[in-house]
C-alpha cells in the first residue's frame, strides 16, 4: 500500500476504510484508476453507492486555514446529514492539483448534504480557493462475482447557473468564472 502521508482519510466505515490512492499522480488520473477499489470492495460480494470526487486546482496564495475553516464546516454537516460512507481529503500536488472524494449510500443522501447551509456557503466560495474544479458524480456497483467493480458516470442534468448548488450532475468551474455543464 502506498503512504499519502500528507492526505487525510478524515471519515470512513467499513470497507471503505480500506481506500487509499493506488499510486502517486493520482489527482490527475481517472477515477478508477486512481484508487485501489478492487482491494476496497473485496470483502463485499454485492453492493451500490454514489460517489462524489472534487477535482481542483488550488490558486497560489490561498488562505489554506479559511478553506480548511469552511470543508471542516461542511464535512460536519454532511456526517449530521447521515449516509456518508467515506470523505477522503487529498494532498494537493506539487502543481496545484487535488483530488477529495466522498461515498455515500445513496445519490440523496448525497443531494441532502450539498443543501446544507455551511456546504452552500463553502461552494460559494470557490472561485476565492480555486483557479479551476469539477464535481465528478459516478454509481459505484459491485456485482455478485465479479473482482473489479464498475464505476459508471451519472448523467449529466443542464441547468441554469444561476440555480442551486448541487443539482447538476457535473460542475466545472473556470478562473474567468463561468460555470459550464
Amino acid at each position: 500500500m502506498n503512504s499519502f502521508a500528507e492526505d487525510a482519510a478524515l471519515f470512513a466505515t467499513a470497507p471503505f476504510h480500506r481506500l487509499v490512492p493506488a499510486r502517486a499522480g493520482y489527482q490527475s488520473l481517472p477515477i478508477q484508476e486512481g484508487f485501489n477499489w478492487s482491494y476496497t470492495l473485496e470483502p463485499l460480494a454485492r453492493g451500490r453507492w454514489h460517489l462524489i470526487v472534487f477535482r481542483s486546482q488550488r490558486k497560489a496564495g490561498v488562505d489554506d486555514g479559511l478553506l480548511t475553516t469552511h470543508d471542516d464546516l461542511a464535512f460536519a454537516e454532511a456526517m449530521a446529514s447521515g449516509g456518508l460512507l467515506r470523505y477522503y481529503k487529498g494532498a494537493t500536488d506539487r502543481d496545484g492539483r487535488c483530488l477529495s472524494l466522498c461515498v455515500w449510500q445513496t445519490r440523496r443522501h448525497a443531494l441532502a448534504a450539498t443543501r446544507r447551509p455551511e456546504h452552500r456557503v463553502a461552494a460559494n466560495l470557490a472561485m476565492q480557493f480555486y483557479d479551476s474544479y469539477d464535481v465528478e458524480r459516478y454509481v459505484l456497483r459491485k456485482r455478485r462475482g465479479q473482482v473489479d467493480p464498475e464505476i459508471v458516470p451519472v448523467p449529466t442534468v443542464p441547468r441554469q447557473a444561476t440555480g442551486p448548488a448541487g443539482e447538476s450532475s457535473s460542475i466545472s468551474l473556470r478562473a474567468q468564472g463561468a460555470l459550464t455543464r
